[in-house]
Parts: structure tokens; C-alpha cells; sequence
């Protein structure tokens, strides 16, 4: 959800004052064609006062993986999709190639934005899928245990994708 908020933030930024159609319909058209890995920034990235690590692929190296880097603007900046991986890019560009083209056709009326919310068929489109289930006999526990999963699922991926 951060991540997506701030694209549309910055497409705010560079259409100020354009309606909420044109927003959408340049959000998918810019979205489609970004040169991922270039990241997607809202303001410059600056040191802080504090030594804690900010978003930096010159500095280090595990930032230079990131496919599709979305950099919050607020100190310490930090890569918002960390965890997408080739595969899951790949399902993101065709979708905003998808919605762009729905978004197109809505503007020039030969659509509708109903179209572009319509229910995806994603149990038939994708073949194979991952779904995850961690469960643990307390809250307390379910909380460490699920976050614990939750950090290691995209190595797994890289791995399954590998």
C-alpha cells in the first residue's frame, strides 16, 4: 500500500494539476515504461544525523538487487519492495501495461473505469502459485513466528524462481 501510494504521489508531483482521469491514465502509461531498476523517488535522498542505514546501492550491496526500487522520502530513506522478485515484476509490468491500455481506451470514451476494476482472473491466468500458512498456539507466538516467516519468503521465492 506505501508503495503504491507513493507512484501515485509522484505522479502528483509531475501532473499538478491534472484531473483524477488524467492521473490515472498517466500512472499506468509511466508506471509501464519506468526503466526499472532506476528507482522511483519523491524527493532527494539525504543523510541524517543518526548512524542508521539509508537506501544506498553504491554503498551497499544488497540494495543493487532491488528489481523495482520505490524509495520512501523520510529519513532514513529505505526500498518499499524489497521483496519483489522476477517474477512478481513481471506480473506488475503486464498489469500496468493491462490498466494502461483500459485507462487509454476510458479516455478517448471507448471504455469504461468499471473495466479497469474488474474481478481478475488470477486462478486461471497463473497455473502455479505459493500460498503460505503460519500458524503457531498463541498470539504472542503467532506474532514472532509469522514475522519470522513473513522475512524469509522472499528468499524462498528467489530460490523456487532460481
Amino acid at each position: 500500500g506505501v508503495a503504491w501510494a507513493m507512484l501515485v504521489a509522484r505522479i502528483c508531483q509531475l501532473y499538478p494539476n491534472a484531473i483524477a482521469g488524467a492521473i490515472v491514465s498517466k500512472f499506468f502509461r509511466i508506471m509501464y515504461k519506468w526503466e526499472w531498476p532506476q528507482p522511483v523517488l519523491l524527493k532527494p535522498i539525504e543523510d541524517g544525523p543518526l548512524q542508521v542505514r539509508v537506501w544506498n546501492p553504491k554503498v551497499y550491496h544488497g540494495d543493487r538487487f532491488h528489481l523495482m526500487p520505490i524509495i520512501t522520502p523520510a529519513y532514513p530513506s529505505m526500498c518499499a519492495t524489497h521483496n519483489v522478485t522476477q517474477s512478481t515484476k513481471k506480473i506488475i509490468e503486464e498489469e500496468f501495461i493491462r490498466a494502461a491500455d483500459i485507462a487509454d481506451k476510458v479516455m478517448v470514451g471507448a471504455g469504461k473505469w468499471s473495466d479497469l476494476f474488474a474481478k481478475h482472473d488470477f486462478f486461471q491466468r497463473y497455473r502455479y502459485y505459493l500460498q503460505i500458512i503460519a500458524t503457531s498456539d498463541s498470539q504472542e507466538r503467532q506474532l514472532k513466528w509469522s514475522g519470522m516467516v513473513e522475512s524469509r519468503i522472499r528468499h524462498l521465492i528467489s530460490k523456487l524462481e532460481n
